[in-house]
């Protein structure tokens, strides 16, 4: 069995070849970020560890799905629905620019896909539902929260109370999600004023 460091240097050289063989013109890869090869214990706690971080320390399915969540590597990087916000550094121009070059270049594209053989060994028979059928087939809700406008401007800047008031009411707990809101869109307002 090899040593972890002999494998983590076979890992990237794997990397490396294959992102150089999509673009040779790309700088080379970083040798201290992509791969991560540590050792596992019997007692497992390093992976259990490893599979229970999440952002929100409440749900793993976060980790893969809460977009607003990834930060970039440089200084002064954002994640593309940061532009979104307001009060960010960029002209208006600028940012939209930027919003319609990101939504050009992942049309079509998924970001969350199944693995090979992972729908079939999960046991999901059939083809996976377009969204186009997915949504043709949802269930319209009822509405649960009636929002004011100051509460409304406040959750679209703040995707993070969107997520634990969410959370909150699909608990069960409408009651607390709407003081959160309340309480958060009260704090908004004292900062602007």
């Amino acid at each position: 069995m090899p040593d972890a460091k002999s494998l983590k240097a076979e890992i990237h050289a794997l990397w490396s070849d294959a992102v150089h063989t999509l673009d040779p013109d790309r700088r080379p890869v970083s040798k201290r970020h992509g791969v991560i090869v540590e050792p596992v214990t019997d007692d497992g706690r390093l992976v259990a560890g490893y599979m229970n971080k999440t952002p929100d320390r409440r749900d793993i399915a976060l980790e893969m799905t809460r977009g607003d969540r990834k930060q970039g590597r440089r200084a002064g990087s954002m994640n593309p629905f940061e532009l979104l916000d307001d009060g960010i550094d960029l002209n208006e121009r600028t940012t939209r620019a930027l919003w319609c070059e990101y939504v050009d270049s992942t049309y079509r594209r998924r970001t969350i896909t199944w693995s090979r053989k992972l729908r079939t060994d999960s046991g999901l028979a059939g083809t996976e539902p377009t969204d186009r059928q997915i949504i043709d087939d949802a269930i319209h809700g009822t509405p649960v929260i009636s929002l004011t406008a100051p509460a409304y401007r406040m959750l679209r800047r703040s995707p993070s109370i969107i997520a634990a008031t969410l959370q909150l009411v699909e608990d069960g707990q409408v009651p607390l999600a709407e003081t959160v809101i309340g309480q958060a869109a009260g704090m908004d307002m004292d900062s602007r004023s």
